[in-house]
């Protein structure tokens, strides 16, 4: 099966996790039939000679540059452009594990599915965990919170494309879209292995937990409730609660955070 891997990338990202992002997917077992990277706006010249470099000794690579369009605008761009009907979506701040892409398509050349994730090894703040999320998230546990880790799916892009593609929703552009596509009945699945590293900082922090990541929580709210009023009363419990977790204190924030679906790895 052919699949492309499609990584946005911008400025803030610390070259040396972006390189090793990069190499990530670059010396998987199994190769993609085409890496996409779409670099949003200006970034240094150190990353430009890094990605030149890698395609031009690699020469499934993709390189794309854009003005600064956004995470949104960026991923739909990639969707519109991206060679294959496979996509897995990668982060340029994570690091993939050497057989991922083989589980994934190994799994859907077995199995009727239309998103794929898995579970990741995640960082918080120098501890190791390992995040898990249901095999078949169902929609009770969409209504509570994001039962798919993002920069581990593989999804086929013309069921993402029938649902619209990716919603303008900061901070929420992958959960509404998961979440829309549990509502449509798409099949969804995750694996129960860590298929990639993930690493919880203060900047991640930063970005979870402020005025615009509420915001955010209303969008989503008012976007579902428009593409399903039966959910209201579910949808309403949900939003308050999640809320309520994103205005605790940070201290606090951080020790549920790692008590939810999270197994310290000793």
């Amino acid at each position: 099966m052919k699949f492309t891997v499609l990584m946005p990338v911008h400025e803030a990202i610390d070259f040396d996790i972006f390189k090793k992002s990069v190499n990530s997917v670059i010396n998987n077992s199994l190769l993609p039939s085409e890496f996409l990277i779409i670099v949003d706006g200006n970034i240094s010249l150190q990353k430009r000679i890094f990605l030149l470099k890698a395609k031009k000794e690699n020469n499934f690579i993709n390189i794309v540059f854009k003005n600064k369009l956004g995470l949104v605008k960026i991923l739909n761009y990639g969707l519109k452009i991206a060679k294959y009907k496979l996509i897995a979506r990668a982060d340029a701040d994570d690091i993939n594990h050497k057989n991922r892409f083989f589980e994934q398509v190994n799994f859907f050349k077995k199995n009727k599915v239309d998103i794929l994730g898995s579970n990741i090894n995640e960082n918080i703040k120098g501890k190791k965990f390992i995040k898990k999320v249901p095999k078949n998230p169902s929609l009770l546990h969409f209504s509570f919170f994001n039962p798919i880790n993002h920069m581990t799916i593989m999804f086929k892009r013309d069921k993402i494309k029938k649902l619209g593609s990716y919603p303008d929703i900061k901070y929420k552009e992958d959960y509404s879209l998961w979440f829309l596509a549990k509502i449509r009945g798409y099949f969804i699945a995750n694996l129960d292995i860590p298929l990639v590293n993930s690493r919880v900082d203060s900047m991640t922090m930063k970005r979870r937990k402020n005025i615009q990541a509420i915001c955010s929580e209303f969008s989503l709210y008012f976007f579902l409730i428009k593409k399903k009023k039966f959910l209201i009363f579910i949808l309403s419990f949900s939003l308050l609660f999640r809320i309520f977790f994103l205005i605790l204190p940070n201290s606090v924030y951080l020790f549920l955070l790692t008590r939810i679906n999270r197994f310290r790895v000793l």
